[in-house]
Formats: structure tokens, C-alpha cells, sequence
């Protein structure tokens, strides 16, 4: 792996690098606390005169580390006890507790002991160096061997053990450590799609880009930033891309674009409709269809789930009045499921929506749960996979996109959703929002050769309506449809 990778996995996985070391550092913390103090007294002994020849001094220089390891003998140790009265203690456990450091230099021998009392701990560094001193001056007649304690212990009532900072960083360090070998192989054994670029691969089709995720389920309508935001950093994504399928298809541009998803977030109707918005602000009528059945996304979105659409264009109940305005129009899912969609009959209603300069976005269901897809995506000029990071699976985008070529599907390209929800987003992003309301398709009766478009029942999402408006209407529908037949 590159260092970019590394970095790019580190981005992904910082908040778990964060939370184990606070983890590890609070249980460190807590463990510390919970040990008793040590505390250690030391005592200073000059081993041969202060001031002699040099042949004594060489002489004491060589007996300083025999005397060292004399301090830590049971001879001594059981001496210390036993003047001291501390019984219960064994000469092992002082002999623990004991470190004798020598100075073949300055000949001067350092006496450390450490005990849970900073008393005891002086008492027994300073017995300790009298036993040595009377060991040692017992039948010596040579003055390098003599011994005088220069510097008694005193108590010190600092600590020297636990070291709650040191034990805190090496826990903290030991839970970053630990998460670091945790990240990397799931990294390794993981199955989803981390990058754009390793979208594209699995999918064999150039990467359009990437774009922020929905806020999160159920969709909402923040998450359609290029209607609510358009000059917001959340929306360029969606610009440059249009850009991209705008220019795209010379000489025959793209008049038709299936938006589905490669694996089972269910994302397309987000990126769907922020394309088809932003395809609009290039200058040229845009339809929005919602493909993925009665409780498509883009249809709950705006309350539509009443209101006629593609499943009654699709059974010649409706035909759609030709428009020549720019802007979005949105076509819901329709009452019924559609069912063994007619590719010829699709295609030419895709062609009547589009018009001589419009184009049309539909949003289809995941490969893998919507066969209709496959339908949709052979009468389009191209398809759009979307993939969410982290979550889309390696298998799920194969098999969507050998779904789509089996069927001669054309694709235009890979579209990754990244984690950091568009809401989120959106609140960072500078400038106003804009709520444009969404505008349905206008549909009139097949057979009905009248220019006023029929008004279908419809939950009013912007300016509200009355009860008795909407039982006007749902009679006048039914009317219509009787005299039509």
C-alpha cells in the first residue's frame, strides 16, 4: 500500500484511533489510581579516608563494589530487620526493595529503599548503611576499607511510584498501537469499496466523481443541495458532473440516463435528483422519473404516492403534455407496480419526455431486488452506478455491472457517495438556500385532446390545501376518465 492509501485509511478510521487512546488512557488513569505509593529513601556512604595517597584511594575505589553487593546479603538484611523489629518482613522482600549503587570514582555508595511508608523507607536506608559500617570496621586495619555515611536518609513524602502521566501515555499509546494492527486488517479482509477509483475498477467504467451521502434514512429534502444550495461546495460535485454528461456523446448527446445503485444503500434517488437539478441549470429540460416502484424514494419524498405516473404512462392511462421550458419535471412512480416493462414502448416514451433538446433521469431500483432496472437501463442512452464508501460491497458492483452489459446496457461511469451527511454539509456551506418546490409532470387522460392538462389528486407539500379541494378534484379525475373511455 502507497503512503496515500495509509493516509486515506487514516482519514477514514481517525475517530477509532481517538477513541482507544482516550480509552486506553482512562483505563491506564484508572489503574494508576488504584496502586498504592511507593516511596524511597536513599543514604550516602564514603568507603576510605576523605583525603589519603593514591594507592589508597585506588584500593577503596575496588572495595566500593564488593561493599554494594554486602548491603543486599541476608547477613545484613536479617540484622536490619531485627533492629528495626520489623518481623513480618523477610530478608527477600527488603532485598527487593533494596538497590546499592556504587561510584568507583567519588568511592561514594548510594543506599536506595523504597517501602509504602516514606518512615520505614528512611529508618531501614539508614540501618542499612550502619549494619555496613560496623561490618566493616570490625578487624580492619587498613583505612581503605573504613566507611563513614556522609548523608542520612530523610523521609520524602513524594511518591515515586505509580507515575500516573507515564503509565496514562504508555496505556494511550498501547490502545492507538492496538487499534492501528485492528483497523489494518479489517482494512485487509475488508469487502467494500473504499475509493472512487476502486469503484471504477470493479464497475470496468470511467469515475464521474464523488458527491456527499444522504444525511440518513429516510432521505430528506436537505439532502437535494443543488435545489436548496446551488453555489454551495455540496453542489459543485453534482456541476461538474453534469458538466461532464452535457459534453459527453458528440455527436449524439445523451438524451436518456438511467441513475441506479450498484449495491443496496438505495442512494440513486439522492444523486438522481441533485443531477437532474443541476443538468437544469445547463439550459435544458430535465424529466425526473422515478422508477423503483410505488414506494420509491423520490415519490415519498414529495408525498406523491397518490398521484398518477410512470406506471400509467407505461399502460397508455397518460400521456405527458409537451413542454418546452427549462427546469426539472418530476415524474412519480405511479399507483401500480410495473411489470414486464415493453422496451420499444419505454423507449419511445423516454423520447416524447425529452423532447428535441430535453433529457431524462430516471432513478431505478438496485440491480439486485429490481429486475425492471435491467428494462430501464436498455432503453436509455446510459446508466450511472452509485456506490456508497465503506459500504458497498466488491460482489454487489460486479454483479450490477455485468447485469448491465449482459443486457447491452451503455455505462456512462461510477458515482461514490462518501461518508458525512449532506445536511451536515449544508449547514457549512455559505450562502442562502433556495426551496424550490418540486414540479410533478403534467399528464392529461389518453384520448383527451383538450390543451388543459386534467389536475390529479395530490397531497399538497408547499401551500397546503383544503379537503374539499382535493374531493373536487378526485371527482373531476373520475369524470374525465369516464367520459374518455
Amino acid at each position: 500500500m502507497e503512503l496515500s492509501g495509509y493516509l486515506a485509511v487514516a482519514k477514514r478510521w481517525w475517530w477509532t484511533l481517538v477513541v482507544a487512546a482516550w480509552v486506553a488512557g482512562l483505563t491506564g488513569y484508572l489503574v494508576a489510581s488504584t496502586l498504592p505509593p511507593t516511596y524511597e529513601s536513599q543514604v550516602k556512604v564514603l568507603v576510605g579516608p576523605l583525603n589519603t595517597d593514591l594507592d589508597t584511594l585506588r584500593a577503596s575505589g575496588q572495595l566500593i563494589q564488593t561493599y554494594a553487593q554486602v548491603v543486599t546479603t541476608d547477613e545484613v538484611l536479617s540484622s536490619t530487620i531485627q533492629e528495626l523489629g520489623l518481623a513480618p518482613m523477610t530478608p527477600e522482600e527488603l532485598r527487593s526493595a533494596t538497590r546499592a549503587t556504587a561510584n568507583d570514582v567519588t568511592r561514594i555508595l548510594t543506599i536506595r529503599v523504597q517501602a509504602s511508608d516514606p518512615e520505614q523507607a528512611s529508618k531501614l536506608a539508614n540501618e542499612l548503611a550502619t549494619e555496613l559500617e560496623q561490618l566493616t570496621s570490625g578487624g580492619i586495619s587498613q583505612p581503605s576499607g573504613l566507611t563513614k555515611i556522609l548523608e542520612f536518609a530523610r523521609p520524602d513524602t513524594t511518591p515515586v511510584a505509580p507515575q500516573v502521566s507515564l503509565l496514562v501515555l504508555l496505556a494511550a499509546l498501547a490502545g492507538v498501537v492496538v487499534a492501528v494492527v485492528v483497523v489494518l486488517l479489517l482494512e485487509y479482509f475488508s469487502n467494500t469499496v473504499r475509493t472512487a477509483a476502486e469503484l471504477a475498477a470493479l464497475a470496468r467504467a470511467p469515475s464521474l466523481g464523488a458527491v456527499p451521502a444522504p444525511s440518513g434514512r429516510p432521505v430528506q429534502i436537505a439532502d437535494l443541495v443543488v435545489t436548496r444550495a446551488p453555489d454551495s461546495r455540496s453542489a459543485a460535485p453534482y456541476r461538474l458532473i453534469a458538466a461532464k454528461l452535457a459534453l459527453s456523446g458528440e455527436p449524439e448527446p445523451v438524451r436518456s440516463i438511467l441513475v441506479t445503485d450498484a449495491d443496496w444503500e438505495g442512494e440513486a434517488a439522492v444523486v438522481g435528483a441533485n443531477l437532474a437539478a443541476a443538468l437544469s441549470k445547463l439550459g435544458r429540460p430535465v424529466v425526473l422519473i422515478d422508477g423503483s416502484g410505488p414506494e420509491g424514494t423520490l415519490t415519498a419524498l414529495h408525498g406523491w404516492q397518490e398521484r398518477d405516473g410512470l406506471s400509467e404512462l407505461l399502460a397508455n392511462i397518460l400521456r405527458p403534455v409537451p413542454r418546452t421550458d427549462t427546469g426539472v419535471r418530476v415524474v412519480p412512480a405511479g399507483r401500480g407496480e410495473v411489470d414486464g416493462i415493453d422496451p420499444d414502448r419505454l423507449t419511445e416514451l423516454l423520447r416524447n419526455l425529452a423532447g428535441e433538446h430535453g433529457i431524462v433521469v430516471i432513478v431505478g431500483g438496485p440491480v439486485q431486488r429490481a429486475p425492471n432496472t435491467l428494462a430501464l437501463a436498455r432503453a436509455t442512452d446510459g446508466v450511472i452506478l452509485v456506490g456508497r464508501r465503506d459500504r458497498a460491497r466488491r460482489e454487489d458492483v460486479v454483479f450490477a455491472a455485468e447485469s448491465l452489459r449482459l443486457v447491452a446496457a451503455t455505462l456512462l461511469g461510477v458515482i461514490l457517495t462518501e461518508r458525512g451527511g449532506a445536511a451536515q454539509r449544508l449547514r457549512r456551506d455559505r450562502g442562502p438556500a433556495h426551496d424550490t418546490p418540486a414540479v410533478p409532470l403534467d399528464v392529461r387522460l389518453a384520448g383527451d385532446d383538450s390543451q388543459t392538462p386534467v389536475r390529479r389528486r395530490t397531497r399538497r407539500t408547499a401551500s397546503g390545501g383544503s379537503s374539499a379541494a382535493a374531493s373536487s378534484q378526485a371527482s373531476s379525475v373520475a369524470a374525465d376518465r369516464a367520459s374518455a373511455r
